[in-house]
């Protein structure tokens, strides 16, 4: 009876033990995700410092797909030629991808009054939206955002320059953009939603035109969104409203050129090793974002 009592008492220690090692293993795994996810959007960067002065508490960054982009630095959309005009503002050097499930007084205050207002450059930063403004609507906006090696010049009379969001609205991948010979390196292709902030040196200003890929031409669509320049952080805020599928995959772009598109005189870089990479995915849970504030300047 004895021997038999002491082995349940093993027996239960054993299941005791086990499960306190469970426990603490899944502790550990818990620690080194939230790791993970500071380590993934470091403060000392400016796409860390650029969210967390407005949107975000630390936490936040579980919630965010965040990449430094390890693949080639410039390239033409001729995989076969080399890129000539290697501009570090066209070279991406850390990307991520969030959503932020925004209240009407988060909205007022971020894009309708003082933080991005259109077309105007407030502490160094130039907000641009669609020729027809329109006001930012309420609840769940894409948030896709570009780190450069340089910073994006806002009046370049030597160059033009085109960043983009470019996104599979619908998730249906029969119907995306294909490119064609012999641009096999083209920078949009497998996608059918196009969100393009532009430079013209000619024209000198910036704009932000809104396209659908209709299978055989892009068409102007009517579209709101937003596109920030801060430096060398280029940040598209694309409201979900309408899309087919709520968490669309998407790739970022960054561009340089003379007007000639010639090899030797452009080159840029996206998200990913090349443009035939798939597209990056979207984390699943929203960020909600009640109150905006400019943690810069406040007191």
């Amino acid at each position: 009876m004895r021997h038999r009592t002491l082995s349940l008492s093993l027996t239960v220690l054993v299941i005791v033990l086990a499960a306190l090692i469970a426990a603490s293993c899944n502790r550990a795994a818990e620690t080194a995700q939230a790791d993970v996810a500071r380590e993934a959007a470091p403060s000392e960067v400016h796409f860390g410092e650029f969210f967390a002065q407005f949107f975000m508490d630390e936490d936040d960054w579980a919630n965010w797909t965040y990449h430094e982009n390890e693949g080639l630095n410039w390239f033409h959309s001729i995989s076969a030629r080399t890129a000539g005009l290697r501009l570090p503002c066209a070279d991406i050097m850390y990307d991520g991808g969030a959503v932020f499930n925004m209240s009407p007084l988060a909205i007022r205050t971020t894009f309708n009054f003082t933080i991005f207002p259109v077309g105007e450059v407030v502490d160094g930063r130039l907000t641009v939206a669609p020729s027809k403004v329109e006001a930012m609507p309420k609840g769940e906006l894409l948030v896709l955002a570009m780190e450069l090696d340089g910073e994006v010049p806002l009046n370049d009379p030597d160059h033009f320059y085109t960043y983009a969001a470019v996104l599979d609205s619908d998730g249906d991948s029969t119907n995306n953009f294909q490119y064609m010979d012999p641009y096999d390196w083209d920078y949009f292709q497998g996608t059918d939603l196009w969100y393009q902030l532009d430079w013209n040196p000619m024209m000198g200003e910036w704009q932000l035109y809104v396209s659908w890929w209709n299978g055989q031409s892009a068409v102007e669509a009517s579209i709101n969104a937003r596109a920030v320049i801060d430096g060398n952080l280029v940040v598209f805020f694309i409201p979900v409203e309408g899309f087919k599928t709520a968490r669309p995959d998407y790739r970022l772009t960054a561009f340089a050129h003379d007007g000639t598109y010639a090899p030797e005189a452009s080159g840029g870089d996206v998200t990913g090793d090349d443009p035939t990479q798939p597209l990056l995915e979207l984390p699943q849970t929203a960020i909600v974002v009640d109150e905006v504030e400019d943690t810069s300047t406040a007191e």
